[in-house]
């Protein structure tokens, strides 16, 4: 079954929840046109995808930067991590 198929076969007052990849894809002007007349279409970004992309980060924060880093005070930390980020 196709997609449009998928919502076709659904009541227009039915609530339709899509969980995406890749949250950014509903930006598009096709998509954002299929979504107009359908205001029970609710789109999620997929939370897992999030997540993984977080643990990655604060990952490669604590091997890249933390472990390796020499501190002079909290605020030295704080602007070495934020500049890691920025540059990430």
């Amino acid at each position: 079954m196709s997609r449009s198929e998928v919502f076709a076969a659904q009541p227009i007052e039915r609530e339709v929840h899509v969980i995406l990849d890749n949250f950014a894809t509903h930006k598009t002007d096709l998509v954002k046109g299929f979504l107009q007349p359908r205001p029970n279409v609710n789109l999620h970004a997929n939370l897992l995808v999030l997540a993984q992309s977080s643990r990655e980060l604060f990952s490669k924060l604590q091997r890249e930067v933390i472990d390796r880093g020499i501190f002079t005070s909290v605020a030295d930390l704080k602007r070495k991590i934020l500049r890691y980020i920025r540059l990430y």
